[in-house]
């Protein structure tokens, strides 16, 4: 039986920077990629709406990640917010370009492989596939991914071989996902507006609420809740309770973020004194219609300042949603806990616990926000583990 120097489970962002970084560190090293799915890479091709956000400026070692693309033929330019993309902004040209150095470097990939079981062996690993085939390494990495977005693979295969192997795995959640929103009943699906959303928890008739975070961003309704950029980074702080659940989370949306309570008063008290517009047209032309007959039926239900001007104001600048749940595993797009960083050494990826063993990408627990934190995080994770594994 051929003994690999390098088996690495999954064929994704982390595992594919792994295999490239150690196939160039040690020419001679014997590096086989088992990938689940039937091709490599499926969920890299989907990341930034399908233009792969590569990394970020504000994440230390963005350099680092350039040359290592600049290095496999992927030219990287800086657009919003520090956001770098393939010149192209295709996904696909990055999956190409590392597919294409990973053929060229002699590394193997096997698809449809799908690892049932892992253990120690003499001087390495012995790696079980679903269908009965054993295959063998000196060096195991662990490139899995999490348990977000399963349709392209991602199903907690990694923490379960983690953990065979003697690690611990702190709870799953998804991460920079949708929220539902308790009695959502599609009636604003479709609706886009730029907005701040912020995040409370708390008891708020009892005073004992406490903002989380907050967040200025294009807000789309959906379905059953809220969605977008700034929604998904707030998604990350969404902690369940057993008990309660997301009982007392709230959603809070400010359609007016560019100008304070007061402005908004006079503003609609002036509308007021239009010529022919009626209570019901005060918000027209400030928001979507739908949702000013909601800030209007709630007025008239709590009647906050017994003033319409007032009582729209109130409305426009902190139109409360009571919190139902996150988005499911399959809208997620990232994992929120796995694998404890303080169980693998910082800079080699190496696990603590089990030596020749090595852990990188989401089956870790980093989750960061959107913008290329967290594919950053897979690139470099990968490249520690494969200079360390070639060594």
């Amino acid at each position: 039986m051929k003994v690999n120097d390098i088996i690495i489970i999954g064929a994704g962002a982390s595992g594919l920077a792994a295999a490239i970084t150690a196939a160039r560190t040690n020419p001679q090293a014997c590096i086989l990629i088992l990938e689940k799915k039937d091709k490599p890479a499926r969920k890299l091709l989907a990341t930034g709406n399908g233009r792969c956000n590569i990394t970020n400026l504000a994440c230390p070692g963005y350099r680092n990640t350039l040359r290592f693309f600049e290095s496999v033929g992927i030219l990287a330019r800086e657009e919003n917010e520090g956001r770098f993309y393939p010149y192209t902004g295709k996904a696909s040209d990055v999956v190409h370009a590392l597919l294409r150095t990973a053929k060229a470097l002699g590394i193997e990939i096997l698809c449809g492989a799908e690892v049932t079981e892992v253990s120690k062996a003499d001087n390495g690993f012995s790696v079980k596939l679903a269908g009965g085939e054993v295959h063998t390494s000196r060096k195991l990495l662990i490139a899995a991914g999490g348990k977000a977005s399963p349709q392209y693979g991602t199903s907690g295969d990694a923490g379960r071989l983690a953990r065979s192997l003697g690690h611990s795995v702190t709870k799953l959640a998804p991460a920079l996902t949708s929220i539902d929103i308790k009695g959502a009943d599609g009636t604003l699906k479709g609706i886009r507006v730029k907005a701040r959303v912020s995040l409370y928890l708390g008891d708020r008739e009892k005073s004992e609420e406490r903002l989380l975070a907050s967040e200025l961003g294009e807000l789309q309704f959906t379905e059953t809740g809220i969605s977008g950029v700034c929604v998904f980074n707030l998604s990350r702080l969404l902690e369940i309770d057993d008990n309660r659940a997301f009982e007392n989370y709230e959603a809070e949306i400010d359609f007016a973020p560019d100008m304070d309570i007061n402005t908004v008063k006079e503003l609609l008290s002036e509308r007021e004194t239009i010529e022919g517009m009626t209570q019901d047209e005060i918000l027209s032309g400030i928001v979507d219609e739908r949702i000013a007959k909601i800030i209007a039926a709630r007025a008239e239900h709590e009647k906050y300042a017994m003033d319409t001007a007032a009582d729209f104001a109130a409305g426009l600048k902190a139109f409360r949603l009571k919190v139902a749940s996150a988005g499911g595993w399959k809208a997620a797009q990232c994992t929120r806990g796995g694998v404890p960083l303080s169980e693998v050494e910082p800079e080699t990826m190496e696990s603590k616990l089990c030596p020749g063993l090595f852990l990188s990408g989401e089956v870790l627990d980093y989750d960061g926000p959107c913008g290329g934190f967290n594919l950053q995080h897979a690139w470099e994770t990968g490249m520690k583990a494969g200079v360390k594994m070639a060594k």
